[in-house]
């Protein structure tokens, strides 16, 4: 990840996984490996106690230096019921393990000294290969048309071999022999090619070897001139250039180049002697529970709600619904005032359900919720009663008193078998059987 300014930011490889902690419990874990250059374990323990001590960091439980032979291994063990993703966030805002490496990009532009950013480095560079570039074709594109005037001068030579030998033979000297071929429409390079030119030249052969030489150098020529005035070709042909470089001698890189993340804004609010972190910008929310309205305050207030800018809110009240709203909802969760009986939001939903107990002719009957479900609606509602249902119970374990000599009903996550919200549920008892 670059600034482009010259700054790389560097951020170590992050693996979410458990590690157990003490005898038998086992905690959520974050694994660091890659750390950033010049960045070594023992750096970020003492970053993350000062952390802890300072109170920045409250998911962090124990930190594990676990780097041998096979590379680096930094565990960082999280408390219990802790925020991995907020745990993650702060790991990487308080340490060593996010940071930036700058680097000098001081130049030479000319006569000046500039500073100058990755991408005006490559830009200066691809300007000068370009330059070098057209040089080196010019170079070559007169060597190529220098040889390929001598092939044509042997290819029209041979096709009068006989009366060039006649006339060399009849020459006084190597100058004389020069004349008389510059005489036949030969230029000087061609002549002094013809004169060099061995006895072995003369076969059919190697007639074939100079036809196919001219041809390679006619369309080598034709290439060369379409390089010469064409800058997008000539780039093209930077890029394969570089990409045989890369093939030829680059190894295969072990870091990954990702989008620079979005770092999380946390927010530490103080909710009586206990602190409490969210992400960006709090909110404060108050909700009247006989009437189901919430209220949205401007500053923290005792009873209060506090919950994330993003996060949803799940209710269950005594209209035998469940509601979902955001945290930026204002007003009542029904066109009617209603009680609110449970209450929970995406942040601290808990693994343990909610075991509902309702009368219905004549019958008890009851359903465990998971706490999931309650987020599967919208504002409008969902019901969790069936019609004309009379409710008894709704939160945690329940015992339902029997009358006579029957022995009660402990109604919990054990004995009970989630069914869809809204229907009738699990017959427990007949009423008449009941104490209620």
């Amino acid at each position: 990840m670059s600034d482009g300014k010259g700054s790389i930011r560097l951020r170590a490889l992050c693996e979410r996984t458990t590690e157990a902690y003490g005898k038998r419990a086992k905690r959520d874990a974050l694994v660091f490996t890659n750390l950033p250059i010049h960045v070594n374990t023992e750096q970020v323990g003492d970053q993350l106690k000062d952390a802890l001590e300072k109170g920045r960091i409250s998911t962090v439980a124990d930190v594990r230096d676990e780097t041998d032979m096979s590379g680096v291994r930094l565990v960082v063990i999280l408390r219990a019921n802790a925020d991995v993703d907020l745990a993650e966030a702060e790991c990487y805002k308080w340490t060593s393990l996010d940071t930036k490496f700058a680097a000098s990009n001081l130049a030479i532009d000319g006569m000046t000294p500039v500073q100058l950013s990755p991408f005006h480095v490559l830009k200066k560079w691809l300007a000068w290969r370009d330059t070098r570039l057209v040089a080196c074709f010019t170079a070559e594109l007169s060597q190529r048309r220098n040889r390929l005037e001598i092939v044509q001068g042997l290819i029209t030579a041979l096709d009068m071999i006989d009366d060039i030998i006649d006339e060399i033979r009849r020459s006084k000297d190597k100058g004389d022999a020069r004349a008389k071929l510059l005489k036949r429409d030969f230029t000087e390079n061609q002549a002094n090619a013809i004169l060099d030119m061995r006895l072995s030249q003369l076969t059919k052969l190697d007639d074939k070897t100079l036809r196919a030489e001219g041809k390679e150098i006619q369309a080598r020529v034709k290439e060369l001139i379409k390089l010469n005035s064409k800058e997008d070709l000539r780039i093209e042909h930077i890029l394969e250039e570089v990409d045989a470089i890369a093939v030829r001698h680059g190894n295969t890189r072990r870091s990954k180049v990702v989008s620079e993340p979005k770092d999380r804004e946390i927010t530490v609010v103080k909710q009586g002697r206990t602190t409490v972190k969210v992400e960006g910008k709090p909110r404060f929310i108050k909700v009247d529970e006989k009437t189901g309205v919430l209220t949205q305050l401007r500053k923290m207030q005792r009873g209060c709600w506090l919950a994330q800018n993003d996060e949803k809110l799940a209710f269950m009240c005594s209209d035998g619904k469940f509601y979902r709203v955001s945290s930026k909802h204002k007003g009542g969760l029904s066109t009617g005032p209603v009680e609110v009986l449970y209450k929970t939001k995406t942040q601290s939903v808990s693994d343990i359900p909610v075991i509902v107990v309702w009368k219905i002719d004549d019958c008890v009957y009851a359903n465990v919720i998971p706490q999931e479900t309650l987020f599967k609606t919208t504002s409008k509602g969902k019901s969790y009663l069936p019609d004309g249902a009379e409710l008894i119970h709704l939160g945690g374990t329940y015992t339902l008193t029997m009358s006579g000599r029957k022995k009660d009903k402990v109604l919990d996550i054990n004995s009970l078998k989630s069914r869809p919200p809204g229907g009738k549920g699990t017959k427990i008892a007949n009423l008449t059987d009941t104490a209620l």
